[in-house]
């Protein structure tokens, strides 16, 4: 019976500390983005709509960084599916945990900002670019 207490409890023990080093590896954080000389940075959510040839900086701020990660980084177009456009690796830890990058496309359509991990998007920000033009035409 000792046994099988002590199996039982060695189990439990492998599944709380797996199930914790897993949510230890999650890494969590928010983007913003400012377009020209704001000041400052706004959240960016998932309605965000910008005019076709502005000056658009964005970052992604994580919350906490343990230790150091590879971090992936795709910014996606939609075609007929989505494609990516640029991609690119940075590490991420407890002294950089922030993530740069600038939107330079010219062309109207929407677009996705991908952060990825281990393969997996860890998460992610869709965004649309539209002609003034088309607009003013009306």
């Amino acid at each position: 019976m000792l046994i099988k207490t002590n199996s039982f409890f060695s189990l439990f023990l492998f599944f709380i500390l797996f199930a914790g080093s897993l949510s230890c590896s999650r890494i969590n954080g928010s983007f913003g983005y400012k377009i020209g000389v704001m000041d400052s940075y706004r959240v960016f959510n998932n309605s965000a709509e910008f005019p076709q040839g502005a000056q658009i900086s964005w970052v992604y701020s994580v919350d906490s960084v343990s230790s150091p990660n590879q971090i992936g980084v795709i910014i996606l177009q939609k075609k007929a599916v989505w494609i990516d456009i640029e991609s690119r690796t940075v590490t991420l830890d407890p002294e950089t945990s922030r993530i740069f990058g600038e939107i330079s496309t010219n062309e109207p359509g929407d677009y996705r900002i991908a952060i990825v991990m281990n393969k997996k998007i860890i998460d992610e920000v869709s965004y649309k670019i539209y002609n003034d033009e088309v607009l003013n035409s009306f």
